[in-house]
């Protein structure tokens, strides 16, 4: 590839130093041998493109990873200039789906610190300004491999160091930048360098991260609970299914009661309504000897009264009728008396049951007084004798 080719620092002949195309002369005069395949290489210092290293034509040494091993050995030659980070998203695959575990951080201040062993570790270890109890390690893969490959000694070194966190660097995405237009006039090529690592974060690979573990942790314990939470759910749904199937065996006996009871209940609802008619006739008959007794006995009253009101007129008639005759017997008598021995003037004369002065007496002493009478009558009805 055309990036490929073009290489942006390059090994100086006499002193074996890393030189960036800004530091030498033009052509062969840059005295410069490839970092990679050791092939003879000529500054390009035109006007047209970006200044750079080349394989010299006559050598025939070009080689594929001279651009990827100019930056490694620049950068490893460097590794106390790079003050400023730029960390990508870390995600990890848990039951094939990715979970976020950190996003991108920006301008993460940094500043080399001292390892106890280069064996085992990363090639350089920086602590953070802002973060004390953390650190970060670079890697610095080989120009041929992949900076998705694992270090082989990366668990044995986290398992020892937990808060460190290790990326590799990634040289494809400085053969994208590094020779863009884009670079700000004055700045020089190890300068743009050091801007793209800091500013663009898929210059870096999380290889570890100190917080994945406790996002792996976290995930499994949520998918354990989950896993517990839906057993749970299929032990009720099991116990729910087993309970409705017990039910629906025990339903046919459950209608066959229910009919039991619903004719039952039918029946003793025909037998109350029976015994509520039986009653209502028994009430009525009642109501109806109770009401002909009555009339029997207002009708043998009304007769006994009748009968009487019959008799005490006839009496009356019949005392009316006697008494009239008593007072003519009295009348002609007296006047026999008188055409004997002449009128003989009596005084008042006072009735026996009224107490009352009256002209002519009974011979028992009683007045002819209609109220008397009457009265004498009523009390002779209850059982007191007036002779007349």
């Amino acid at each position: 590839m055309w990036q490929e080719i073009r290489i942006p620092f390059a090994v100086r002949i006499d002193t074996g130093e890393m030189v960036s195309v800004d530091e030498v002369e033009r052509g062969l005069a840059c005295n410069c041998k490839c970092p990679s395949c050791d092939g003879r290489l000529v500054a390009r210092k035109a006007d047209v493109n970006a200044h750079h290293f080349a394989h010299h034509t006559a050598s025939k040494e070009a080689c594929q990873y001279a651009f990827y091993t100019s930056i490694r050995l620049m950068l490893l030659s460097r590794l106390d200039d790079i003050k400023l980070l730029n960390t990508p998203a870390f995600e990890i695959l848990f039951e094939r789906v990715s979970h976020l575990v950190s996003a991108p951080h920006p301008d993460i201040k940094v500043y080399r610190t001292s390892q106890e062993s280069q064996q085992l570790a990363p090639t350089a270890l920086y602590a953070l300004q802002d973060r004390n109890d953390y650190r970060l390690g670079l890697d610095f893969p080989a120009a041929d491999e992949s900076p998705q490959d694992k270090p082989y000694w990366l668990d044995d070194y986290t398992r020892a160091n937990p808060k460190t966190g290790i990326l590799s660097v990634v040289y494809r995405t400085f053969a994208e930048h590094l020779f863009r237009k884009d670079r700000p006039d004055g700045m020089d090529t190890t300068s743009w360098m050091f801007h793209i690592l800091s500013t663009n974060p898929k210059c870096l690979h999380w290889q570890f991260h100190p917080a994945a573990e406790l996002k792996r942790s976290r995930l499994q314990y949520e998918a354990d609970e989950r896993e517990r939470c839906q057993a749970e759910q299929r032990v009720r749904e099991e116990e729910r299914l087993r309970v409705w199937r017990e039910e629906e065996a025990r339903e046919p006996e459950r209608q066959a009661r229910r009919e039991r009871e619903q004719k039952l209940a039918q029946e003793r609802r025909q037998q109350r309504e029976a015994m509520l008619r039986l009653a209502r006739q028994q009430q009525e008959e009642e109501e109806r000897r109770q009401m002909a007794e009555r009339k029997q006995r207002n009708e043998a009253i009304w007769e006994r009264m009748e009968q009487k009101r019959k008799e005490a007129i006839e009496r009356r008639r019949l005392d009316e009728g006697e008494i009239q005759r008593a007072v003519d017997q009295l009348v002609t008598g007296q006047r026999r008396m008188d055409a004997v021995t002449g009128p003989v003037e009596e005084g008042p004369k006072v009735c026996k049951y009224c107490f009352l002065e009256s002209e002519a007496l009974t011979l028992h002493g009683y007045c002819y007084r209609e109220q008397c009478v009457g009265a004498r009558e009523r009390a002779r009805r209850f059982g007191k004798y007036f002779p007349d």
